[in-house]
Parts: structure tokens; C-alpha cells; sequence
């Protein structure tokens, strides 16, 4: 029953226990959300790990909350949240103080940020709410100004990443975020990803098709009051730009064709960035007509690139003569009417009209061919224009007009049915021929144009020869109208921002070489090089400053000028090898010999010369000594380097000593430097040996006058054994003997154990001798707490007192320690004695033992009752037979009505060798209790009766 009870109080304790300890905050995040409606920065925690529902574990203890905003911002503490002051039953209206402690400004490891640590004021104690996993709390907000690029900058300070207190500027101050609630261990754990302001959004975007380039946009930006006002940022071909929210360029030309780019930002730059193709629109030309719809032709002059397709609904269908090029000529009109043709440029379209008729006196087809090339640079010469035969009896005339001027008669000879220009100068040259039919009835045709267009010469400039291509500035000038194009196989791609400007200036090229440029127009080309030259740092020679060097290591000397050269000077000691030498620099190898000071010499041009000095040291001799064994778990072991100034070892330690304590075989390396900064390397390799290992078996006690052999056991790694004893016993031998014992040699015996190695483990085993057994035998030893007395009365029984002197009764309160109780004389008579022990303290338990002591002093302690001081009656049993062979009977007296007893025989080396848990009765009666465990000697009984625990000793014969 008591059992019972013990087992249910145990499960109860350790569930509480269990969601005692459930019942807390165990990880913290730190959180930082803009608040949009207040234009402030909230600072939060989310519970990772745990809860907290009880007042302590909702507490507010120690925490620093660490925020580093950009440089020269202003930061007020504008709001504070949680936890609420006095909220132990949740009735807190107050928030805790959280105040700016620390502030470092501009420190010189991150000038670009200021760094703040925030601190919670612990008086009065401030209290959560309950507390739940992946709850999010918000504790107190700061106004941050001015918030600058989407407050960029601002952030919670990263304790893997950011600066430490020893760094630059930071004067010592320690921004490491710490969270503690409920206890002292450290809660936080890191930082989440923040919520920054929102961003403006671009709901729409489009290029319109009208004369010239016409862009609309339209954005919202985030419904706050800190971020509602929109500022626009155009950029685009030929240096575009503009703040206006829509673009507009009339009359833009094909260089303004490509891509626009939009930022729209809000008033705390916030914005969003993204693009549009834009194109003018483009010029499909003039409306022709078109007299008769079975033979008539006209020419279509479109402007720019595109090509040409049929609008729908037309009256009939017609040829075209080539869709791709600007000029074509339609004919073969099936019916007449309106006719539409549209140009399709880039992206936009325009549409011409040709009104065709059915006036058709002159029936016949007079048509000009339109050359393959209709475009020139500079001039035409001797060029045959074609026209086709017409069958028709009639003369032909050529009429020509130049630019905008009207058709007269084409100089030279202009009756023909094919024209031939003798010379054209820049600019546009329309031709056409007229047929005058002769026959009945007279009529005349006139056919479609044919366009010649001469562009004017034009000048890309003069080559630009630069000496550096790094610092120099090449300045092209070219002449006439066009614009530029890069070839795209040169050096590189150079910045143009406005491809129509003759002016260009061009710096900062990223490496030397040829940079080639074309200034064009429709028809003519010419082209300009820039030779950016290798040649920086070229005007004078110089090799830079004298170095030294350690013996072994192979360095880079490195002049100003690419086409520099090196060369040793014939003076030099010997031990430097120059192993190339390119790009004005080379690499000069000095062998583990070399030492002294080397000159070498930088040429320029073959005319300009500097030297440069290299101090050449010797690398320290370091010494760590010799390989050595070390036995597994010994002390640690000093190892000592010299002959350097400065040292750096393996495991990262610099002393000149190191303390090590290898569990495997390890090589140390240590790195020895020298005044100059020289190095060298020796290492010293520590190999692990093992230790003897075994155990000493237990021995039985010994009566006076026996032989002892102790025994060492079995132990691995063992080359020597050596005894240690009382009456300063020693022996080499493993299992020595002891001759003859008596009393004085009871005790503790010590073997030393020694490996090949010298390695060494010791164990110890105990001697007890008895100088004869004792001629008594305590039957019967009990307690009872009397609680009317308030006293423990002790009750002892003897037998077999021959040679008796007295009985010690003593008294301990833990069990381990005994103190005297009560002498009690026998005077050699068998009997029962009691004793009473008036000081005890109510529902303490007391440990109680007899300790027999013989006529000539020999003594025997015998078993170890407890009794505790209540009212609850204590239980007596009695044992026998003893000495005993393989049973032994228990009678038991006291309240013990439906107890449990549970018995353990004991072995002396702690083996247990008998364990049951019995009803008690009068008597009971355990057999074959040794019937694995023949060997003769003492044993322990050991009794259990809820609270009260009986040890008696059993002797086996």
C-alpha cells in the first residue's frame, strides 16, 4: 500500500513537472513591420518555441533589441506596446518603459550606419498576456526620419554579421540582441525577414501610334499618407528624359525609336522601375491617283523601315511591285475606287490612298522600272533609267523636277524609251515619261515616278590616338547630318548617349585597343577609329617602392608601364631567378639560400630606367621537438616552440606554448615567425598509447591465520604489476600471497599496473581479517518509535556471548555516518537488551546498528535497521538458521498487516543474487536463496517494509 502511494505521487510530480516546464517561452524571433497608417517602424517578438500562461513566465526580464538605421537619421521613441505594466491577472493598461540606451553613430567599421540598442525599464515588472507559439507581439515603434530609398538602412542588427564591440569605432559598446522572460536563459534566436514599405504599382503602360512618340502611364501608389505623392523619371533614346508623367515628342524621327524606361517613386523612394517600346509613326507618303484601272500605275514613297500590306474592304485587288522596300509600284488594279495601303513600321502604321479611275482614252501601259538601289552617297554618274516598250504608235519624253520643284523636260536626250542620267549631285530626283499616242484617237500618258535619292557626303572626323586608355579623353568631330553606329567586332562598346550628336566625347575605357565608329545617313558612310593605347603610367619609368623578401618565397614586382622590362643587375648576390616577365611586371623566385639585398632594373622605351631594392632575410629555424607517446586520459601536456618571435599553431592558438590533451594521435603544426615576418614550419606528432585496463576481484573476508592470495584479474596492456598494502606490504608479483593475516592487515590494497608504454592505471580492493570468529550471535534487533514517550525504543537479543565484552549501539541520520548511541556490557551472558534514544524529531527517520566488540578487543558489526519517529508501527523480524546452508526462515512482528515487503540478498561486491517482493506474514520461508551462488562466506540481507529498510548480515557455510 505505501509502495502505491510513492508511485502515484511520482507520476503526478513529474506530470507537473512536465508541463511546468512545457509552460515556457523557449525561442523568440525579433520582427520589423512599417507601419503605413503611422509612417513608423514596429518592432516585434514571434514566440518560435513554447508558451508562457503562468504570471512568471509571462514576466519581462532583461533584453536588448539592437536597430541600425542610415547614418544622420533621427529616431524617437514614438510608441510603446507590450508587455503591460502590473498585468499579472491580466489587467495591466500601462505599457512597460522601453527606452534608447547605447547609440553609436557613424562607427568607422560601417560609417554608413548609426546603431541603437533599445532596453525594456524592469521596474515595475511588466507582464505579457498569454503567450502561444507563432504568436507575434508587437512591443513599441520608432519614428525613423527621414526614410530615405524605401527605408533602405533600417533594419535589426544581425549578431552573426554585424559589427562587435572590438570593432573599428564601435568603443566597446555590444549590440548582441538578447530576450529573456520568465528566468535568466536567453530566448532569442533571430531575425525574420521585415516588411518594408510597400511599393508604388504601374496598372498601366502603353506606347500610342500618333506623330512622333506618345507614352501614357498610369500608377497608384500605396494608400498611406506617408507615401501617396508620385514623382515620374523617364530615360530614353538619344539622352531622353523627362518628369512629366506622360511622355510626349512630336515630330521624333527613327533615332527616337527603342526603349523607354519609367521609375515612379513615391515620397519616401519607394518605386518601381519598368519599360516600353516606342516608335513614331511612320510616313507612308503622298495619295496618288490613278486615271485608268486596267493599264495605270503609280509609285508609293514611304519614309524609314517597314513594309507594305492591303488594307481591307478595297474595291478590287492590284500588284505590288516589292512589299519590303519604301518605293514600290502598284499596278493591275482589277476594278476601280479607293484603294488603301498601309506602311507597317515599327510597331505603328500609317495608310495612303490611291483613288483609281475608269478614264481610259489611252489604253495602254507606260511604265518606269524602279532600280534595285535607289539610294546614293554623293553623286550619280551615267545611270540608264528603264521604261517599258510601249506598241502603241507615239513619241515618249522624260520629264524630270529635283527636290521639290515641278516636272519639266529631263535635260539631254528625252525621247527615248529608256533615259540616261549623266549626272546627279546630293539630293531627291524624281523622274517620269510621258507617251504621246500619234494615232486616232490622240492621247497622252503619263507613268509612274521613279525616285533617285543622293544623300551629301559626310565626315566621321579625325582618329583619336590615345596615349592611356584609362585616363585620356578622345574628342570626335564629325560633319554633315547622320548619326552613329558601333561595330560591333571593335574593342569594346562605347558609351553614346545621344547617337544623332556630330560631338562625341569618349573616356574611361575599360582596356586597350581599337575602337571603331560609323557616322552614317541614309546612303553615305565614313568611319573613325580610336586607338586607346596601353601606354598609362608610360611617361616616366618607375618600378615602384623597395620590398624585401624571405629566402624560399617567389614575389611580383610591378611597373607603371605595360611595355616596361626587368632585368637583374649582374652585381646581385646569387639565388634570384626572374621567371617571366610580361605587361611591364615580373615574378622573381629567391631560393631557400638567398640572402642579401637584390637590385633589378625597369626600362621604358629603351630610354627611361628606375631600380628597385628587394631585402632578401632568412627564414627562423623552428623547433617543437621530437615525436613523443602520451598516455590516453593524462593530464595535458605542455609543448614548447622556439627560435621565432611569433607563433601560430594549428588549433589557432599564438603563444610560443600550448597545452594539449590529445584522445587520438595528433600531429601539431606550428607556423614560426621572425622579426622580418619570415616564416618557417615544424611540426611534432603526439602518438596516443593505451592504458592498462582490468578489474580486482572482490575479496571474502579472512580469518587471522589464513593464507591471502590476491588476485589482479585480467588487464589488457600489462607488462608489470606492483602491490601496495598495509604494514608497508609490497610485491612485484601479479597474484602475490599473504602469509598468515591477522588484523593488522585489513585494509586497502592498491595494485599498480604498468603498460609497454609506461603507461599506468591502479585499482584497489579491501582486506577484512577477522582475528577469529566472533562467539556471539545478535538473533533479534529492532526499533519502535513510542510515540507517547516521543522516544525510539531499540530492543536487541543475543546468543552465543562466550568471551562477550560489550555492544555499541549507534546512530546515524543518513545511513553513512554513525555516531555513538549507547554502551551496553553483556559480561559474557546471552540476553535481551533495550535502549531508548529521547532525541528524535517527529516524521524523521533515524539509522540504527550494533557493533559486538570481544574481550580482546576484536569487534563485528552486524545489521542496519531505520525506524522512523511517527506513529506508524515499526515492523521486527527475526532470521534463522545462521550460519546456513542454502535457506533461511524470516519471522516478522509489528503492524504489518497487508505490507509488502521486498527481499534482496546481497553479495559483498553489491551483486544482487536473490530479489522478491513478498506479502508479509508471521513467518516466511525462502529456499535455495543460494542455489547459483555456492561459494561459503558473508552475504546481506536486505528488507524493505515501506519506509523502514533492515540489513543484516547472512554467513554461508
Amino acid at each position: 500500500m505505501n509502495k502505491v502511494k510513492i508511485l502515484f505521487f511520482f507520476f503526478v510530480s513529474t506530470f507537473i513537472w512536465s508541463q511546468h516546464l512545457n509552460a515556457q517561452v523557449q525561442k523568440v524571433q525579433y520582427f520589423m513591420k512599417y507601419n503605413e497608417e503611422k509612417c513608423l517602424f514596429d518592432f516585434h517578438i514571434v514566440i518560435k518555441e513554447g508558451r508562457a500562461i503562468s504570471g512568471q513566465h509571462r514576466a519581462q526580464l532583461n533584453a536588448q533589441y539592437s536597430v541600425i538605421v542610415p547614418a544622420g537619421s533621427t529616431v524617437i521613441m514614438a510608441e510603446k506596446h507590450m508587455p503591460l505594466q502590473s498585468n499579472l491577472q491580466y489587467n495591466g493598461t500601462v505599457p512597460m518603459d522601453w527606452k534608447l540606451a547605447s547609440t553609436i553613430l557613424a562607427p568607422a567599421v560601417q560609417s554608413e550606419s548609426d546603431f541603437y540598442s533599445i532596453v525594456p525599464t524592469l521596474a515595475p515588472t511588466s507582464f505579457y498576456n498569454n503567450l502561444n507559439q507563432n504568436d507575434t507581439v508587437k512591443l513599441f515603434s520608432l519614428s525613423i526620419t527621414p526614410i530615405t530609398d524605401c527605408g533602405k538602412g533600417v533594419r535589426i542588427f544581425n549578431n552573426q554579421t554585424d559589427p562587435g564591440p572590438l570593432a573599428a569605432g564601435m568603443n566597446g559598446s555590444n549590440f548582441s540582441n538578447g530576450f529573456t522572460i520568465g528566468g535568466i536563459a536567453n530566448k532569442y534566436d533571430s531575425n525574420l525577414a521585415s516588411e518594408m514599405p510597400k511599393r508604388p504599382v504601374i496598372t498601366s503602360l502603353q506606347s500610342l501610334c500618333t506623330n512622333g512618340i506618345a507614352i501614357e502611364i498610369e500608377a497608384d501608389a500605396p494608400n498611406t499618407t506617408c507615401q501617396r505623392s508620385l514623382v515620374y523619371a523617364w530615360k530614353g533614346p538619344e539622352g531622353f528624359y523627362s518628369d512629366q508623367q506622360n511622355v510626349s515628342i512630336p515630330g521624333a524621327g527613327l533615332l527616337q525609336n527603342g526603349k523607354y524606361y519609367i521609375t515612379v517613386k513615391d515620397t519616401i523612394g519607394c518605386s518601381v522601375t519598368d519599360s516600353v517600346m516606342a516608335y513614331s509613326k511612320p510616313d507612308a507618303g503622298k495619295d496618288a491617283l490613278v486615271k485608268c484601272f486596267v493599264t495605270g500605275t503609280t509609285t508609293l514613297k514611304a519614309k524609314g523601315e517597314g513594309y507594305w500590306s492591303f488594307a481591307a474592304n478595297n474595291p478590287g485587288t492590284a500588284t505590288l511591285s516589292d512589299t519590303s522596300k519604301n518605293i514600290t509600284v502598284i499596278s493591275g488594279f482589277t476594278a476601280q475606287g479607293l484603294y488603301g495601303l498601309i506602311w507597317n513600321g515599327l510597331g505603328c502604321t500609317d495608310t495612303v490612298s490611291v483613288t483609281v479611275q475608269n478614264v481610259c482614252d489611252c489604253s495602254f501601259s507606260n511604265t518606269l522600272e524602279i532600280p534595285d538601289d535607289y539610294t546614293y552617297c554623293f553623286r550619280v554618274n551615267d545611270m540608264v533609267l528603264k521604261g517599258n516598250q510601249v506598241v502603241e504608235p507615239g513619241e515618249y519624253l522624260w520629264l524630270y523636277k529635283n527636290n521639290t520643284g515641278s516636272f519639266k523636260p529631263a535635260p539631254g536626250i528625252n525621247n527615248t524609251k529608256d533615259y540616261t542620267v549623266t549626272q546627279l549631285m546630293a539630293g531627291e530626283h524624281s523622274f517620269a515619261r510621258s507617251y504621246i499616242r500619234t494615232g486616232v484617237p490622240v492621247c497622252k500618258d503619263t507613268s509612274n515616278s521613279l525616285f533617285l535619292i543622293i544623300s551629301s557626303t559626310i565626315d566621321a572626323g579625325l582618329d583619336a590616338d590615345l596615349f592611356c586608355y584609362s585616363s585620356d579623353t578622345a574628342f570626335i568631330q564629325a560633319n554633315g547630318q547622320g548619326h552613329w553606329v558601333q561595330d560591333s567586332s571593335s574593342m569594346g562598346i562605347l558609351k553614346i548617349v545621344q547617337f544623332g550628336n556630330p560631338q562625341q566625347t569618349f573616356y574611361d575605357f575599360k582596356e586597350a585597343g581599337e575602337y571603331t565608329l560609323y557616322w552614317v545617313n541614309e546612303s553615305c558612310t565614313d568611319t573613325v577609329s580610336v586607338f586607346a593605347n596601353p601606354y598609362c603610367g608610360c611617361h616616366e619609368a618607375n618600378g615602384g617602392e623597395n620590398l624585401t623578401a624571405c629566402a624560399g618565397d617567389t614575389i611580383t614586382i610591378e611597373g607603371t608601364c605595360v611595355v616596361g622590362t626587368w632585368r637583374s643587375l649582374a652585381a646581385n648576390p646569387t639565388g634570384a631567378s626572374l621567371l617571366s616577365i610580361q605587361d611591364g611586371k615580373t615574378d622573381i623566385y629567391f631560393s631557400r639560400m638567398a640572402q642579401g639585398v637584390y637590385s633589378f632594373e625597369y626600362t621604358v622605351f629603351d630610354t627611361l630606367t628606375d631600380t628597385v631594392s628587394v631585402t632578401v632575410h632568412t627564414p627562423p629555424v623552428i623547433n617543437v621537438g621530437e615525436d613523443f607517446g602520451f598516455c590516453e586520459g593524462s593530464p595535458a601536456v605542455l609543448l614548447v616552440a622556439g627560435g621565432g618571435v611569433q607563433y601560430l599553431w594549428s588549433n589557432e592558438e599564438t603563444s610560443s606554448n600550448i597545452m594539449v590533451s590529445p584522445s587520438a594521435t595528433t600531429t601539431y603544426r606550428v607556423t614560426g615567425f621572425s622579426e622580418h615576418g619570415c616564416a618557417s614550419v615544424d611540426s611534432v606528432t603526439v602518438f596516443i598509447l593505451p592504458k592498462p585496463a582490468g578489474i580486482i576481484p572482490v575479496l571474502p573476508i579472512s580469518n587471522a591465520g589464513a593464507n591471502v592470495q590476491l588476485q589482479s584479474g585480467v588487464w589488457t596492456n600489462a607488462v608489470q604489476y606492483f602491490w601496495q598494502g598495509p604494514n608497508n606490504f609490497s610485491s612485484t608479483l601479479q597474484n602475490p600471497v599473504i602469509q598468515n593475516v591477522n588484523n593488522s592487515q585489513s585494509g586497502i590494497y592498491t595494485l599498480t599496473v604498468t603498460s609497454a608504454g609506461d603507461c599506468v592505471s591502479t585499482a584497489s580492493v579491501s582486506l577484512s581479517v577477522n582475528q577469529n570468529p566472533l562467539p556471539i550471535y545478535i538473533s533479534q534487533f529492532s526499533g519502535e518509535y513510542i510515540k507517547e514517550k516521543e522516544y525510539i525504543q531499540l530492543q536487541c537479543k543475543t546468543e552465543y556471548v562466550i568471551n562477550h565484552d560489550y555492544l555499541l549501539f549507534e546512530k546515524s541520520e543518513d545511513g553513512l555516518f554513525f555516531e555513538k548511541l549507547e554502551v551496553v556490557y553483556t559480561n559474557g551472558k546471552s540476553g535481551k537488551y533495550q535502549i531508548f534514544d529521547h532525541d528524535v524529531e517527529n516524521g524523521k527517520t533515524y539509522f540504527y546498528r550494533v557493533v559486538s566488540f570481544d574481550l580482546d578487543g576484536t569487534f563485528q558489526i552486524f545489521e542496519t535497521i531505520s525506524v522512523k519517529a511517527d506513529d506508524v508501527e515499526t515492523i521486527s523480524v527475526h532470521m534463522y538458521p545462521v550460519p546456513t546452508r542454502d535457506y533461511i526462515q524470516l519471522s516478522f512482528s509489528g503492524h504489518f498487516k497487508n505490507d509488502l515487503v521486498e527481499i534482496e540478498i546481497i553479495g559483498l561486491d553489491g551483486t544482487s543474487l536473490y530479489s522478491q517482493q513478498h506479502t508479509i506474514q508471521t513467518v516466511i520461508r525462502l529456499d535455495d536463496i543460494f542455489a547459483n551462488h555456492s561459494a561459503p562466506g558473508t552475504y546481506f540481507l536486505k528488507l524493505v517494509v515501506g519506509d523502514q529498510v533492515i540489513i543484516r548480515p547472512i554467513i554461508k557455510i
